[in-house]
């Protein structure tokens, strides 16, 4: 627009230039030549507008660029962010499976009746750390003299009477009889190379399992009573 109204304009200076002439020579009428001359001055004023016009546009294209090198800047930016946080994300990853790897998790629901090593110690693969044991796998022990085995079979019923608790009362089966006296496997068993001269009662580990009472009131290596019913 700007170029054909500077085309429009050189066409209207040269006929009022013509329109001039022929108005100073009395060719023309005055109004003919006002005519033209008001056609100038308009067209004149129209195009310094679009001049106007034109350079406000390149002003904000200017600034339009100058964004749009800011918005490519930014989205190199967001992109580098981006490789940094992925690379962050896998060494938070690689973390939280160190971590997994330092907790100690135990394989039953239990309690900790004993701790080996202290905190800040350091640890060597397959060192006792922690002993747990599970109430509900809580079970009796008793070391039966052989003479009152007779009768005693899997299955067989007991009641139990602990030490700790001596108004409760609590019942159990017989669910193992040791194959072997505890003396067998005794940490130091006792030398008969030389052979015996006293009759010594061998006592036979019995198992039995608690089958009424509160389990979780006990604690590993209570001691009390107990009667076996023989079958």
């Amino acid at each position: 627009r700007v170029k054909a109204f500077e085309e429009k304009l050189r066409q209207l200076k040269r006929d009022y230039e013509r329109f001039k002439r022929l108005y100073e020579k009395g060719v023309v009428p005055a109004r003919q030549f006002e005519k033209v001359e008001t056609e100038l001055r308009a067209a004149t004023r129209e195009y310094e507008a679009l001049k106007a016009s034109l350079e406000e546009v390149s002003k904000q294209k200017l600034l339009v660029l100058e964004k749009g090198k800011v918005v490519k800047e930014l989205a190199r930016e967001i992109e580098a962010l981006n490789e940094k946080l992925k690379a962050l994300g896998k060494k938070k990853e690689e973390l939280e499976l160190l971590i997994s790897y330092a907790e100690l998790r135990s394989p039953i629901d239990g309690f900790v009746v004993k701790k080996f090593v202290k905190e800040g110690e350091l640890v060597r693969p397959g060192q006792f750390v922690y002993a747990v044991y599970d109430p509900s796998g809580v079970y009796v022990l008793v070391l039966l003299d052989e003479r009152k085995l007779e009768g005693v079979k899997v299955g067989s019923r007991a009641r139990i009477k602990l030490d700790a608790f001596p108004d409760e009362e609590f019942e159990g089966v017989v669910t193992e009889i040791n194959r072997a006296v505890a003396s067998k496997f005794a940490v130091i068993p006792r030398d008969v190379t030389a052979g015996e001269f006293t009759k010594v009662a061998q006592r036979v580990p019995v198992k039995i399992k608690i089958t009424k009472g509160d389990k979780r009131k006990l604690i590993l290596g209570q001691g009390g009573e107990v009667i076996i019913e023989k079958r």
